[in-house]
């Protein structure tokens, strides 16, 4: 991709009213937008570049794969962990409570 074309990108992934973060195959952040750092109070320079699970610390607490990491694994591993799982073409969309996110708990809507 043309370094033009990269900070366009970048730029849209940035002002997506939605909380984003992107990662690329081998599991590095390459995208965390503002919506992503006013969540959870992790500035993107802090979280670009990571790998381990690293951006799954903010929502548990622990290194773990997350949904965008499972979109590569057949439906029963992903059926376990998430209660409410739709395919909608080459699209997970889930529901998830993350109780420790904040106190009582939040309720996330998640795609990949």
């Amino acid at each position: 991709m043309e370094p033009r074309d990269q900070t366009f990108h970048d730029a849209i992934i940035d002002f997506l009213p939605d909380a984003t973060f992107v990662i690329d195959r081998k599991g590095t952040v390459i995208a965390w937008n503002k919506a992503m750092e006013s969540l959870t109070g992790v500035p993107a320079e802090s979280m670009i570049g990571k790998g381990n699970y690293e951006y799954a610390l903010p929502f548990y607490k622990v290194h773990k794969p997350m949904l965008a990491n499972l979109i590569f694994m057949p439906e029963a591993e992903i059926e376990k962990r998430y209660d409410t799982v739709e395919r909608i073409g080459d699209t997970l969309v889930v529901d998830i409570y993350i109780e420790d996110f904040r106190p009582g708990g939040v309720y996330f809507w998640a795609k990949a």
